[in-house]
């Protein structure tokens, strides 16, 4: 149901190729049908709903969900796959059924405690987790980066790091 209200509201109420548009959404829901992804999808959309109106500022979709006309129809994310001509497969295709796809969302800071606690209150604590990713940075990137991020002058963080090439730092 909630595909369908998606694909009028979106497709069909605004005049788009709405067979292009069918073809890709028949495609998609086969595939998510048989890999059994139909609750990952209602979950994902459970909570990037909850946190909208919840005001907490959602992003618009990362990564290789934007190329599912599913999650657009089901507002998951705001990218039109079709628009943008990505591709379903870049997410999910047949030939991964044995790892399962990830969705990407991204949730504000002032708010991402809440979505947090949202989802183990509904789903259960051991379901919820934080991911991040590390890198590494050689001085001068680090230098340079710190410096946007306190608001040094470019100037300044340019003789920072040109002090930082004279230097060698044990």
């Amino acid at each position: 149901d909630l595909v369908k209200d998606g694909y009028q509201q979106k497709i069909v109420d605004k005049g788009l190729h709405s067979d292009v548009y069918f073809e890709r959404l028949q495609k998609e829901m086969e595939v998510i049908r048989n890999a059994n992804l139909y609750d990952y999808f209602l979950m994902v959309r459970d909570y990037v709903t909850w946190a909208k109106k919840n005001n907490i500022v959602v992003g618009p979709g990362r990564g290789s969900i934007g190329g599912s006309l599913v999650a657009y129809l089901v507002d998951i994310t705001e990218i039109d796959s079709i628009r943008y001509d990505l591709i379903f497969e870049r997410f999910y295709n047949q030939g991964r059924a044995k790892s399962r796809p990830d969705i990407d969302s991204d949730f504000s800071t002032k708010g991402r405690d809440k979505v947090k606690a949202y989802v183990a209150n509904k789903y259960g604590q051991k379901y919820v987790s934080d991911l991040g990713t590390v890198i590494g940075l050689k001085s001068k990137g680090a230098i340079n980066d710190l410096g946007r991020v306190m608001g040094v002058s470019i100037p300044e963080v340019r003789k920072i790091s040109e002090i930082m090439d004279k230097t060698t730092v044990a």
